[in-house]
């Protein structure tokens, strides 16, 4: 009875192993994809005037080794430049005001 019991539990951490071994790579074949360093994109002048949630999906899909922070007017802002950063800035209707570049 005791066998029964195990036997699915193994093959659900199979599953797992296997799930973290597809994880894997898919990341490595999403990693290959990619363009070399000195061809990504740095800014995104063609977001200027959009809403911030397309221009945030275009920057991400453009870039997905960085996070994106949306500022609003007012916003304080920490001095220093991030390499894996991108602040897109906003107005109060949620349009992209300033050309999102990275730091």
């Amino acid at each position: 009875m005791f066998k029964v019991e195990e036997r699915p539990y193994t093959v659900f951490a199979n599953c797992f192993r296997s799930f973290d071994i597809c994880k894997l790579l898919i990341k490595v074949k999403l990693s290959e994809k990619m363009a070399p360093p000195s061809h990504r994109k740095t800014s995104w002048p063609e977001v200027v005037g959009m809403p911030a949630t397309p221009a945030v999906m275009k920057i991400m899909t453009d870039r997905p080794d960085l996070s994106v922070e949306v500022l609003p007017p007012g916003t304080n802002l920490l001095p220093g430049a991030n390499p894996g950063r991108v602040r897109v800035f906003i107005d109060a209707l949620g349009a992209v005001t300033k050309t999102p570049v990275i730091g």
